[in-house]
Protein backbone atom coordinates (compact mmCIF):
# COMPACT_ATOMS: atom_id res chain seq x y z
CA UNK A 1 0.00 0.00 0.00
CA UNK A 2 1.26 3.69 -0.48
CA UNK A 3 2.39 4.02 3.28
CA UNK A 4 4.15 7.32 2.60
CA UNK A 5 5.27 8.39 5.62
CA UNK A 6 6.66 4.67 6.59
CA UNK A 7 8.23 5.18 3.72
CA UNK A 8 9.91 8.75 4.25
CA UNK A 9 10.81 6.62 8.04
CA UNK A 10 12.72 4.33 5.88
CA UNK A 11 14.70 6.81 3.27
CA UNK A 12 15.17 10.21 4.33
CA UNK A 13 17.28 9.55 7.11
CA UNK A 14 20.54 10.73 8.77
CA UNK A 15 22.88 9.83 11.25
CA UNK A 16 23.42 6.58 12.55
CA UNK A 17 20.59 6.67 14.94
CA UNK A 18 18.38 8.11 13.06
CA UNK A 19 16.27 11.71 13.24
CA UNK A 20 13.01 12.70 14.88
CA UNK A 21 11.35 14.91 12.99
CA UNK A 22 8.97 17.12 15.77
CA UNK A 23 6.35 19.52 14.37
CA UNK A 24 4.80 21.77 17.13
CA UNK A 25 2.41 24.72 16.70
CA UNK A 26 3.56 24.81 13.09
CA UNK A 27 7.34 25.21 13.65
CA UNK A 28 9.09 21.55 12.39
CA UNK A 29 12.48 20.83 13.80
CA UNK A 30 14.27 17.52 12.54
CA UNK A 31 16.93 16.58 15.48
CA UNK A 32 20.00 13.87 14.59
CA UNK A 33 18.94 11.98 17.68
CA UNK A 34 22.60 11.27 18.81
CA UNK A 35 23.54 14.57 18.82
CA UNK A 36 20.20 15.77 20.67
CA UNK A 37 20.37 12.72 23.45
CA UNK A 38 19.31 14.18 26.96
CA UNK A 39 19.26 17.74 25.53
CA UNK A 40 16.60 20.41 26.06
CA UNK A 41 15.54 21.80 23.14
CA UNK A 42 12.66 24.90 22.20
CA UNK A 43 10.28 23.66 19.19
CA UNK A 44 7.07 25.89 18.84
CA UNK A 45 7.24 27.41 22.08
CA UNK A 46 7.75 23.68 24.14
CA UNK A 47 10.55 22.41 25.66
CA UNK A 48 11.33 19.00 24.07
CA UNK A 49 14.18 16.66 25.62
CA UNK A 50 15.14 12.90 24.26
CA UNK A 51 15.35 10.49 26.75
CA UNK A 52 16.28 7.14 25.14
CA UNK A 53 16.69 5.51 21.95
CA UNK A 54 15.82 1.86 21.66
CA UNK A 55 16.33 -0.34 18.68
CA UNK A 56 13.50 -2.61 19.67
CA UNK A 57 11.32 -1.63 22.48
CA UNK A 58 9.04 -4.46 24.52
CA UNK A 59 7.35 -3.07 27.84
CA UNK A 60 8.51 -4.95 30.52
CA UNK A 61 7.35 -5.97 34.10
CA UNK A 62 5.96 -2.48 35.46
CA UNK A 63 5.60 -0.95 31.87
CA UNK A 64 9.18 -0.11 31.98
CA UNK A 65 10.50 0.50 28.47
CA UNK A 66 13.07 -2.42 27.55
CA UNK A 67 15.18 -3.85 24.55
CA UNK A 68 14.05 -7.19 23.43
CA UNK A 69 17.46 -9.14 22.53
CA UNK A 70 16.04 -11.32 20.93
CA UNK A 71 14.51 -8.79 17.68
CA UNK A 72 17.41 -6.17 16.84
CA UNK A 73 16.07 -3.39 15.45
CA UNK A 74 12.44 -4.95 15.47
CA UNK A 75 10.77 -1.69 17.12
CA UNK A 76 12.97 1.32 16.61
CA UNK A 77 11.34 3.94 19.11
CA UNK A 78 12.65 7.37 20.39
CA UNK A 79 11.18 7.89 23.82
CA UNK A 80 10.94 11.97 24.57
CA UNK A 81 9.52 14.58 27.28
CA UNK A 82 7.91 17.38 26.04
CA UNK A 83 6.67 20.24 28.23
CA UNK A 84 4.74 23.03 28.29
CA UNK A 85 3.17 25.38 30.75
CA UNK A 86 2.56 23.36 34.13
CA UNK A 87 1.88 19.98 31.96
CA UNK A 88 4.75 17.28 31.20
CA UNK A 89 4.39 14.26 29.05
CA UNK A 90 6.39 11.61 27.81
CA UNK A 91 5.98 10.09 24.35
CA UNK A 92 6.81 7.30 22.20
CA UNK A 93 7.67 7.35 18.10
CA UNK A 94 7.87 4.71 16.31
CA UNK A 95 9.85 4.08 13.25
CA UNK A 96 8.27 1.10 11.63
CA UNK A 97 4.46 2.30 12.93
CA UNK A 98 4.50 6.20 11.67
CA UNK A 99 0.65 5.51 12.12
CA UNK A 100 0.72 4.88 16.12
CA UNK A 101 3.56 8.12 16.43
CA UNK A 102 3.34 9.68 18.90
CA UNK A 103 1.67 7.71 21.52
CA UNK A 104 1.86 9.13 25.16
CA UNK A 105 3.54 6.50 27.51
CA UNK A 106 0.66 4.46 29.33
CA UNK A 107 -1.83 5.47 26.26
CA UNK A 108 -1.96 2.44 24.80
CA UNK A 109 -1.92 1.36 21.50
CA UNK A 110 -5.29 2.42 20.73
CA UNK A 111 -5.62 5.70 22.99
CA UNK A 112 -8.42 8.13 21.48
CA UNK A 113 -6.76 11.24 22.91
CA UNK A 114 -4.82 12.69 19.41
CA UNK A 115 -1.48 14.91 20.22
CA UNK A 116 -1.64 18.60 18.94
CA UNK A 117 1.89 17.79 17.40
CA UNK A 118 3.29 15.28 14.74
CA UNK A 119 6.49 13.08 14.93
CA UNK A 120 8.51 10.85 12.95
CA UNK A 121 10.86 8.55 14.04
CA UNK A 122 13.33 7.91 10.30
CA UNK A 123 15.73 5.32 11.08
CA UNK A 124 16.71 2.92 8.74
CA UNK A 125 16.27 -0.63 10.63
CA UNK A 126 19.89 -3.49 10.33
CA UNK A 127 16.96 -6.26 9.11
CA UNK A 128 17.26 -8.52 6.19
CA UNK A 129 14.01 -7.30 4.46
CA UNK A 130 12.94 -6.01 1.33
CA UNK A 131 9.94 -3.23 1.50
CA UNK A 132 7.96 -2.48 -1.79
CA UNK A 133 5.26 0.53 -1.64
CA UNK A 134 2.26 0.66 -3.70
CA UNK A 135 2.42 4.40 -4.65
CA UNK A 136 -0.40 5.69 -6.91
CA UNK A 137 2.79 6.45 -9.81
CA UNK A 138 4.18 2.94 -9.71
CA UNK A 139 5.98 0.55 -6.93
CA UNK A 140 9.00 1.74 -5.03
CA UNK A 141 11.28 -0.29 -2.26
CA UNK A 142 13.84 -0.57 0.56
CA UNK A 143 16.34 -2.76 0.79
CA UNK A 144 17.52 -3.22 4.55
CA UNK A 145 20.25 -5.88 5.86
CA UNK A 146 22.04 -6.55 9.06
CA UNK A 147 24.93 -5.12 7.48
CA UNK A 148 23.92 -1.83 7.28
CA UNK A 149 24.22 -1.75 3.56
CA UNK A 150 20.78 -0.99 2.10
CA UNK A 151 18.95 0.84 -0.75
CA UNK A 152 15.78 2.48 -2.26
CA UNK A 153 13.89 3.28 -5.62
CA UNK A 154 11.43 3.00 -8.11
CA UNK A 155 10.66 -0.75 -9.48
CA UNK A 156 8.86 -0.97 -12.75
CA UNK A 157 7.11 -4.28 -13.78
CA UNK A 158 9.57 -6.20 -15.03
CA UNK A 159 12.62 -4.67 -14.32
CA UNK A 160 15.08 -6.59 -11.63
CA UNK A 161 17.16 -4.84 -8.59
CA UNK A 162 20.00 -6.34 -7.10
CA UNK A 163 20.62 -6.76 -3.66
CA UNK A 164 22.93 -4.88 -1.76
CA UNK A 165 24.45 -6.49 0.58
CA UNK A 166 23.77 -11.05 -0.67
CA UNK A 167 27.62 -12.71 -1.19
CA UNK A 168 25.95 -14.11 -4.78
CA UNK A 169 23.53 -12.40 -7.42
CA UNK A 170 20.72 -11.96 -5.76
CA UNK A 171 17.78 -9.97 -7.56
CA UNK A 172 14.16 -8.97 -7.26
CA UNK A 173 12.00 -8.39 -9.75
CA UNK A 174 8.51 -7.47 -10.30
CA UNK A 175 6.24 -9.71 -12.14
CA UNK A 176 3.06 -8.56 -11.64
CA UNK A 177 0.87 -5.62 -9.92
CA UNK A 178 -2.76 -7.03 -9.09
CA UNK A 179 -4.81 -3.99 -8.28
CA UNK A 180 -7.75 -5.97 -5.95
CA UNK A 181 -5.68 -9.33 -5.16
CA UNK A 182 -7.77 -11.97 -2.64
CA UNK A 183 -6.01 -14.78 -0.56
CA UNK A 184 -7.53 -18.36 -1.85
CA UNK A 185 -7.49 -20.54 1.21
CA UNK A 186 -8.07 -24.50 1.22
CA UNK A 187 -9.43 -25.91 4.11
CA UNK A 188 -8.04 -29.13 5.17
CA UNK A 189 -9.09 -31.28 8.27
CA UNK A 190 -6.65 -31.51 11.27
CA UNK A 191 -4.35 -34.99 10.86
CA UNK A 192 -1.78 -36.04 13.03
CA UNK A 193 1.55 -34.14 12.63
CA UNK A 194 -0.27 -31.40 10.94
CA UNK A 195 -0.42 -28.60 13.53
CA UNK A 196 -3.85 -26.52 13.16
CA UNK A 197 -4.11 -23.51 11.61
CA UNK A 198 -7.52 -22.07 11.99
CA UNK A 199 -8.23 -18.73 10.26
CA UNK A 200 -11.48 -16.92 9.66
CA UNK A 201 -12.95 -14.98 7.21
CA UNK A 202 -14.42 -11.51 7.20
CA UNK A 203 -16.74 -10.06 4.76
CA UNK A 204 -18.13 -6.32 4.97
CA UNK A 205 -21.50 -6.71 4.13
CA UNK A 206 -24.33 -3.52 2.98
CA UNK A 207 -23.01 -0.61 1.37
CA UNK A 208 -19.18 -2.17 0.95
CA UNK A 209 -20.11 -5.37 0.27
CA UNK A 210 -17.72 -7.59 -1.53
CA UNK A 211 -14.62 -6.45 0.22
CA UNK A 212 -13.50 -9.38 2.61
CA UNK A 213 -9.88 -10.84 4.78
CA UNK A 214 -8.77 -13.63 5.93
CA UNK A 215 -7.36 -13.81 9.46
CA UNK A 216 -5.14 -16.40 11.06
CA UNK A 217 -5.29 -16.56 15.11
CA UNK A 218 -3.85 -14.08 16.77
CA UNK A 219 -4.38 -11.66 13.63
CA UNK A 220 -5.66 -8.03 13.29
CA UNK A 221 -6.50 -5.91 10.45
CA UNK A 222 -8.51 -2.73 9.30
CA UNK A 223 -11.42 -3.02 7.49
CA UNK A 224 -12.88 -0.53 5.65
CA UNK A 225 -16.63 0.92 6.33
CA UNK A 226 -18.53 3.68 4.62
CA UNK A 227 -18.53 5.33 8.45
CA UNK A 228 -14.43 4.60 8.89
CA UNK A 229 -11.96 2.18 9.41
CA UNK A 230 -12.48 -0.68 11.75
CA UNK A 231 -9.82 -3.11 13.93
CA UNK A 232 -11.33 -6.63 13.58
CA UNK A 233 -8.83 -9.63 15.39
CA UNK A 234 -9.39 -13.03 15.40
CA UNK A 235 -8.16 -13.60 19.10
CA UNK A 236 -8.11 -17.11 21.39
CA UNK A 237 -10.91 -17.48 23.66
CA UNK A 238 -10.38 -15.73 26.65
CA UNK A 239 -11.68 -17.14 30.57
CA UNK A 240 -11.93 -15.20 33.45
CA UNK A 241 -12.89 -16.98 36.03
CA UNK A 242 -9.34 -19.15 36.25
CA UNK A 243 -8.68 -17.02 39.51
CA UNK A 244 -5.70 -15.57 38.30
CA UNK A 245 -4.57 -13.72 35.31
CA UNK A 246 -1.79 -14.53 32.96
CA UNK A 247 0.81 -12.30 31.90
CA UNK A 248 3.33 -12.75 28.71
CA UNK A 249 6.64 -10.07 30.34
CA UNK A 250 8.47 -11.69 27.06
CA UNK A 251 9.17 -14.15 24.43
CA UNK A 252 12.50 -15.50 23.68
CA UNK A 253 14.15 -17.69 20.60
CA UNK A 254 18.04 -16.79 21.06
CA UNK A 255 19.55 -18.06 17.43
CA UNK A 256 22.37 -21.07 18.03
CA UNK A 257 25.71 -18.45 17.68
CA UNK A 258 26.99 -17.80 14.09
CA UNK A 259 23.50 -19.05 12.83
CA UNK A 260 19.63 -17.41 12.28
CA UNK A 261 18.52 -20.76 13.96
CA UNK A 262 16.52 -20.61 16.63
CA UNK A 263 18.09 -22.93 19.60
CA UNK A 264 15.05 -22.55 22.04
CA UNK A 265 11.53 -21.42 22.44
CA UNK A 266 10.45 -20.22 25.88
CA UNK A 267 8.32 -17.52 27.41
CA UNK A 268 8.33 -15.36 31.07
CA UNK A 269 5.30 -15.30 32.77
CA UNK A 270 3.70 -13.63 35.46
CA UNK A 271 0.79 -14.82 36.96
CA UNK A 272 -1.10 -12.48 39.43
CA UNK A 273 -3.72 -14.34 42.04
CA UNK A 274 -6.93 -12.40 41.71
CA UNK A 275 -7.88 -12.68 45.58
CA UNK A 276 -4.84 -11.87 46.89
CA UNK A 277 -2.77 -10.01 44.61
CA UNK A 278 0.46 -12.67 45.07
CA UNK A 279 2.75 -12.45 41.99
CA UNK A 280 4.65 -15.77 40.92
CA UNK A 281 6.83 -15.51 37.46
CA UNK A 282 8.33 -18.64 35.88
CA UNK A 283 9.53 -19.59 32.47
CA UNK A 284 7.91 -21.89 30.50
CA UNK A 285 10.09 -23.63 26.80
CA UNK A 286 9.38 -26.65 24.55
CA UNK A 287 9.17 -30.12 26.70
CA UNK A 288 9.71 -27.67 29.82
CA UNK A 289 6.22 -26.82 31.37
CA UNK A 290 5.40 -23.39 33.85
CA UNK A 291 3.26 -25.42 36.70
CA UNK A 292 1.06 -23.83 39.35
CA UNK A 293 -1.35 -24.85 41.54
CA UNK A 294 -2.09 -27.65 39.08
CA UNK A 295 -2.04 -25.86 36.10
CA UNK A 296 0.97 -26.90 33.22
CA UNK A 297 1.86 -23.81 30.27
CA UNK A 298 3.20 -25.47 27.49
CA UNK A 299 5.24 -23.45 24.58
CA UNK A 300 2.80 -24.26 21.94
CA UNK A 301 3.83 -22.14 19.34
CA UNK A 302 4.37 -18.22 17.94
CA UNK A 303 3.44 -15.47 15.71
CA UNK A 304 6.12 -13.24 14.80
CA UNK A 305 4.67 -11.96 11.85
CA UNK A 306 2.90 -9.08 13.94
CA UNK A 307 4.52 -6.81 16.56
CA UNK A 308 4.95 -7.29 18.83
CA UNK A 309 5.37 -11.17 18.65
CA UNK A 310 2.57 -13.74 19.89
CA UNK A 311 3.61 -16.78 22.73
CA UNK A 312 0.74 -19.23 21.85
CA UNK A 313 0.55 -21.67 24.92
CA UNK A 314 -1.36 -24.88 25.17
CA UNK A 315 -3.01 -25.00 29.33
CA UNK A 316 -4.14 -27.42 30.78
CA UNK A 317 -5.34 -28.17 34.58
CA UNK A 318 -4.82 -32.15 35.72
CA UNK A 319 -5.74 -32.42 39.18
CA UNK A 320 -5.78 -36.48 38.65
CA UNK A 321 -2.24 -36.51 37.35
CA UNK A 322 -0.95 -37.60 41.01
CA UNK A 323 -3.76 -40.25 40.88
CA UNK A 324 -1.98 -41.69 37.42
CA UNK A 325 0.92 -41.69 38.98
CA UNK A 326 0.02 -43.42 41.97
CA UNK A 327 -2.30 -45.89 39.86
CA UNK A 328 0.82 -46.95 37.62
CA UNK A 329 2.42 -47.54 40.94
CA UNK A 330 -0.27 -50.30 42.10
CA UNK A 331 -0.06 -51.68 38.64
CA UNK A 332 3.88 -52.17 39.40
CA UNK A 333 2.93 -53.50 42.73
CA UNK A 334 0.56 -56.10 41.02
CA UNK A 335 3.16 -57.52 38.56
CA UNK A 336 5.96 -57.72 41.25
CA UNK A 337 3.69 -59.53 43.40
CA UNK A 338 2.77 -62.06 40.27
CA UNK A 339 6.00 -62.54 38.75
CA UNK A 340 7.72 -62.73 41.73
CA UNK A 341 6.62 -62.65 45.38
CA UNK A 342 3.82 -65.23 44.22
CA UNK A 343 6.62 -67.80 43.01
CA UNK A 344 7.84 -67.23 47.02
CA UNK A 345 4.85 -68.15 48.87
CA UNK A 346 3.97 -70.72 46.60
CA UNK A 347 7.03 -72.55 47.29
CA UNK A 348 6.20 -72.02 51.41
CA UNK A 349 2.67 -73.31 50.50
CA UNK A 350 4.45 -76.73 48.99
CA UNK A 351 7.26 -76.87 51.91
CA UNK A 352 4.24 -77.19 54.59
CA UNK A 353 2.13 -79.57 52.94
CA UNK A 354 0.79 -82.38 55.36
CA UNK A 355 2.09 -80.44 58.25
CA UNK A 356 -0.26 -79.23 61.35
CA UNK A 357 -1.39 -75.92 61.04
CA UNK A 358 0.52 -73.19 63.34
CA UNK A 359 -2.05 -70.15 63.66
CA UNK A 360 -0.17 -67.23 65.50
CA UNK A 361 -2.13 -64.96 68.47
CA UNK A 362 -3.04 -61.86 67.87
CA UNK A 363 -0.80 -60.18 69.30
CA UNK A 364 1.93 -61.91 67.15
CA UNK A 365 -0.35 -61.53 64.24
CA UNK A 366 -0.80 -57.78 65.03
CA UNK A 367 2.79 -56.96 65.50
CA UNK A 368 3.49 -58.92 61.72
CA UNK A 369 0.95 -56.81 59.99
CA UNK A 370 2.41 -53.37 61.46
CA UNK A 371 5.67 -54.43 60.78
CA UNK A 372 4.54 -55.04 57.04
CA UNK A 373 2.82 -51.96 56.58
CA UNK A 374 5.39 -50.04 58.79
CA UNK A 375 5.71 -47.19 55.28
CA UNK A 376 1.90 -47.22 55.04
CA UNK A 377 1.21 -46.35 58.71
CA UNK A 378 4.40 -43.63 58.43
CA UNK A 379 3.31 -41.98 55.13
CA UNK A 380 -0.46 -41.96 56.31
CA UNK A 381 0.13 -40.80 59.30
CA UNK A 382 2.72 -38.03 57.66
CA UNK A 383 0.20 -36.71 55.41
CA UNK A 384 -2.31 -36.45 58.50
CA UNK A 385 -0.50 -34.26 60.10
CA UNK A 386 1.28 -31.90 57.26
CA UNK A 387 -1.61 -31.89 54.30
CA UNK A 388 1.01 -30.10 52.22
CA UNK A 389 2.98 -32.84 51.26
CA UNK A 390 3.12 -34.23 47.91
CA UNK A 391 0.79 -37.26 47.98
CA UNK A 392 2.85 -38.49 44.61
CA UNK A 393 6.36 -38.79 47.39
CA UNK A 394 4.51 -39.89 49.88
CA UNK A 395 2.39 -42.82 48.07
CA UNK A 396 6.04 -43.90 46.06
CA UNK A 397 7.58 -43.52 49.48
CA UNK A 398 5.09 -46.35 50.94
CA UNK A 399 4.49 -48.77 47.87
CA UNK A 400 8.63 -49.06 48.10
CA UNK A 401 8.81 -49.42 51.73
CA UNK A 402 5.72 -52.07 51.66
CA UNK A 403 7.58 -54.17 48.35
CA UNK A 404 10.60 -53.92 50.71
CA UNK A 405 9.19 -55.40 53.94
CA UNK A 406 7.11 -58.31 51.98
CA UNK A 407 9.95 -59.51 50.20
CA UNK A 408 12.04 -59.15 53.55
CA UNK A 409 9.39 -61.38 55.51
CA UNK A 410 9.11 -63.55 52.74
CA UNK A 411 12.74 -64.21 51.98
CA UNK A 412 12.94 -65.01 55.98
CA UNK A 413 9.99 -67.48 55.69
CA UNK A 414 11.39 -69.22 53.17
CA UNK A 415 14.39 -70.15 55.29
CA UNK A 416 12.45 -70.74 58.17
CA UNK A 417 10.43 -73.21 56.30
CA UNK A 418 13.00 -76.05 56.51
CA UNK A 419 12.58 -76.62 60.14
CA UNK A 420 9.22 -74.89 60.76
CA UNK A 421 6.93 -75.13 57.37
CA UNK A 422 3.66 -74.59 59.45
CA UNK A 423 4.71 -71.31 61.29
CA UNK A 424 6.66 -70.35 57.76
CA UNK A 425 3.25 -70.94 55.85
CA UNK A 426 1.29 -68.39 58.21
CA UNK A 427 3.95 -65.88 57.59
CA UNK A 428 3.33 -65.99 53.89
CA UNK A 429 -0.09 -65.77 54.89
CA UNK A 430 0.32 -62.66 56.44
CA UNK A 431 2.76 -61.13 53.92
CA UNK A 432 -0.53 -61.63 51.44
CA UNK A 433 -2.62 -59.83 53.85
CA UNK A 434 -0.14 -57.28 54.18
CA UNK A 435 0.35 -56.35 50.78
CA UNK A 436 -3.53 -55.84 50.19
CA UNK A 437 -3.60 -53.88 53.20
CA UNK A 438 -0.91 -51.70 51.36
CA UNK A 439 -2.64 -51.26 48.35
CA UNK A 440 -5.90 -50.50 49.71
CA UNK A 441 -3.82 -47.62 51.34
CA UNK A 442 -2.55 -46.20 48.55
CA UNK A 443 -6.29 -46.41 46.98
CA UNK A 444 -7.68 -44.69 49.73
CA UNK A 445 -4.68 -41.96 49.45
CA UNK A 446 -5.65 -41.72 45.66
CA UNK A 447 -9.90 -40.82 46.76
CA UNK A 448 -7.90 -38.67 49.71
CA UNK A 449 -6.13 -36.62 47.18
CA UNK A 450 -8.85 -36.49 44.42
CA UNK A 451 -11.27 -35.46 46.88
Amino acid sequence: GPEEELFRNLTETSGDMGALVLTVNGTTKVLDVRESLGKALEIGGRRVTLRQVLRSLTIGEGGRAEENPNLPDGNPTVIFDMEWGDRKESYYAFALLPGHSPMRRGAGMHSQEAPDFSAAYRYRPRMSRVWIFAFPEGLRYVITSSSGKSSSGSLPIGSRVKHPSMPMDFFIEAVRRIERAELTVQPEEPSKGRPANPAIRVRVAEKAAGESIWLMLGESAQVNLPGGAVSVEFAPRSFSDLGFAVELVRFKNPPYEGTGRASKFESDLSLRDLSTGAVITGTTGVNHPFTHNGWAFYQSAFNDRVRPVISILQVSYDPGKPVLYLGCIMVVSGTLFMLFLKPWLLRLFKSAKGSPAAPFGPAMTLGALVLLSVGTIGGMTALLASPTLSGLLVGALMAATGIAAAFLVAGAALRWSVRRPGPALEIGRLVSLGWCLNTAALVLLMWMRMY
